[in-house]
């Protein structure tokens, strides 16, 4: 009995680490296809209505590739001396949270740290607003492209799209 134990006991503590990545590095491997310079159009919603923006992004990994660090800057299709919107973000995995972190600041003093979903070629990252909305935000890229999507929703049924964006890789 003693001994059916332990190896009950060594096998539930060995599972877990098994399933883990070996490094922080390791575990920001689905992000290597974004590290580069990217270039693109697409749109944001604003209290305007909606913008039409060139976007460029820049990615770089960061703390020997256990961080990926997001610029962004996107301005204005009709006033191109207008930044519409312009953020910086990392991501990071938690080895002792087991998950992934989108930690956004945009010029506008917003800034927060959020849930992400990770998956080969795509991620997801949500957030709360302060009236109780969730704003969702998707992510689907490869080596050459990269396509960003967010929306809104009052009551987590009903979806407003607030944001797309489509860009290239810039050799």
């Amino acid at each position: 009995m003693l001994k059916t134990l332990l190896i009950a006991a060594a096998l539930t503590v060995a599972a877990p680490a098994a399933a883990q990545p070996a490094t922080p590095a390791e575990a920001m491997a689905p992000f290597k296809p974004l590290v580069g310079r990217w270039e693109g159009e697409g749109w944001i919603m604003r209290q305007g209505g909606r913008d039409q923006f060139i976007g460029r992004e820049m990615i770089s990994e960061k703390l020997g590739g256990a961080a990926v660090l997001v610029e962004g800057r996107h301005l204005s299709k009709a006033k191109p001396d207008l930044v519409v919107h312009d953020a910086l973000a990392v991501i990071t995995w938690s080895p002792l949270a087991k998950a992934y972190r989108f930690r956004s600041n945009l010029a506008t003093g917003q800034s927060g740290d959020y849930p992400m979903t990770v998956e080969p070629g795509r991620f997801t990252w949500t957030l709360t607003t302060p009236d109780g909305g969730k704003v969702e935000y998707l992510t689907v890229f490869d080596d050459k492209s990269w396509k960003e999507t967010g929306r809104f929703s009052r009551d987590g049924t009903n979806w407003i799209p607030i944001f797309e964006m489509n860009l290239k890789k810039v050799p």
